[in-house]
């Protein structure tokens, strides 16, 4: 899981780097760029929520990240 907003320009870096992965599950702070659309182009494990801070969204996605073998994340 990676948290990501308004990285249209790097995120095909990021996510070309994880080709070895089983599942990418993207987090979206409602990015206005392109992100989601190139995002698509990798995973429909996409979710969206609004930034409330660093410490509220790196929570969301450590629940997130219950049950589940391996995570990244920023």
């Amino acid at each position: 899981m990676h948290i990501f907003y308004n990285e249209a320009r790097n995120i095909r870096i990021c996510l070309d780097s994880l080709e070895w992965v089983d599942e990418i599950v993207i987090v979206d702070s409602m990015s206005s760029d392109d992100t989601v659309d190139i995002a698509r182009q990798y995973t429909g494990s996409i979710f969206q929520r609004s930034w409330t801070g660093y410490v509220d969204q790196v929570e969301d996605v450590y629940s997130m990240q219950q049950g589940l073998d391996f995570g990244i994340e920023d």
